[in-house]
Formats: structure tokens, sequence, C-alpha cells
């Protein structure tokens, strides 16, 4: 498959009965909403590595209470995110995981993250 698709390509992998969302290059895994608004599907417990980096209108993200992990740099330099909401079900941010979000002003964080690596929030 050409570079040029598989960075448009959406994959979606049952491992270990855990849903992952994953991109295979720089983007968007879920395309946001008019607003720039996306909510993790309630499918999903990890969101995969670099699956919303670079996504260049992505501006709020909302995650459903199936989620457990943010991946390392899963939302690396999206420039225009300026809102996150993490539910209560999530206990690790990877590092890096919102490193180069410069825009980023309002983080609601739950209260049973157990670990937030180096750097998540660079």
């Amino acid at each position: 498959m050409g570079r040029g698709v598989a960075s448009l390509l959406v994959m979606m992998m049952v491992v270990a009965a855990a849903l992952f969302v994953a991109v295979c290059d720089a983007g968007c895994a879920i395309e946001p909403d008019e607003s720039g608004h996306v909510t993790i599907p309630s499918t999903t417990t990890y969101l995969a590595d670099y699956s919303f980096s670079g996504c260049p209108t992505l501006k709020s993200v909302s995650f459903s209470t199936s989620v457990k992990t943010v991946g390392t740099k899963a939302f690396e330099n999206c420039h225009n995110l300026a809102r996150v909401v993490i539910p209560d079900s999530v206990t690790l941010i990877r590092s890096g995981a919102f490193w180069g979000c410069i825009a980023l002003t309002s983080i609601d964080l739950g209260n049973t993250v157990e670990k937030i690596d180096s750097s998540a929030f660079r």
C-alpha cells in the first residue's frame, strides 16, 4: 500500500479483547465535526500511539468512559487543540500524549489517573 493511502487509512484492531484506534501516519484517527470536536467512541479502551498526531482541525476532545489509556504522542502537535475532557476511567496518560498542543488551555482531568508519564503535557 502506498504511503499516501496509508496516511489516510484508519485501522481498527482487536487485540486482547480491547479495541484500539490507530492511524498509519500523522492525521486524524476520527475526523473532527464541524466545530473541531471529537468524542472517542465507547468501543475504545486504549487510544493508540500517534492516533491524532498533527491533526490540524482538532479543537476539542472528550473520551468515553471505556478509555483506560491515552497512548504515547496520541495528540502530539495538535496545534489547535484547546480543550480536553478526560474521564475517571483513564488511569494512564503516556509520554508526550499532548506534547506540542500550544493552544491547550482547558483540561478536565478525571480523579483516578494513576500515572502521567513525562512530558505528557509539554
